[in-house]
């Protein structure tokens, strides 16, 4: 079990929500294109405004995983744990954050959302060392 208390750097949490906000619009619009679901007109205009909304609507939940991944990188906890709670989190943020704007779009929309975290949640070393 690899120890990192402390080593964890802010980098993690702004790569991950970052990421996670330029990827999963991307899922949806292959989603729609699959499916032909009808949800974009536009390609390109519908990624800007659901990149647009989700750093607008995720602001909220980025404060809390600060305060949790703080909490988590001055705890004993191995890299795997703590990138599996962080990823626990984020997806529990993505569900309840859709679940208060709904919408008739909302299943296909977290859905992208929560695989867009899981995606960007194994990208990146959860520490810098």
């Amino acid at each position: 079990m690899q120890h990192v208390a402390g080593s964890m750097k802010l980098s993690y949490p702004i790569k991950h929500w970052f990421t996670t906000l330029l990827i999963s619009p991307l899922f949806l619009i292959i989603y729609d294109f699959v499916a032909d679901t009808k949800f974009t007109f536009n390609e390109a205009s519908i990624y800007f405004l659901l990149l647009t909304m989700g750093i607008l609507l995720s602001l909220p939940s980025l404060f809390i995983y600060f305060f949790i991944h703080q909490r988590l990188i001055n705890s004993r906890l191995s890299n795997i744990q703590i990138r599996t709670i962080l990823l626990a989190i984020a997806i529990s943020m993505v569900i309840v954050t859709f679940l208060l704007i709904k919408g008739s779009a909302m299943i296909p929309m977290m859905t992208s959302y929560m695989l867009g975290a899981l995606t960007s949640g194994w990208v990146y070393p959860v520490t810098d060392n």
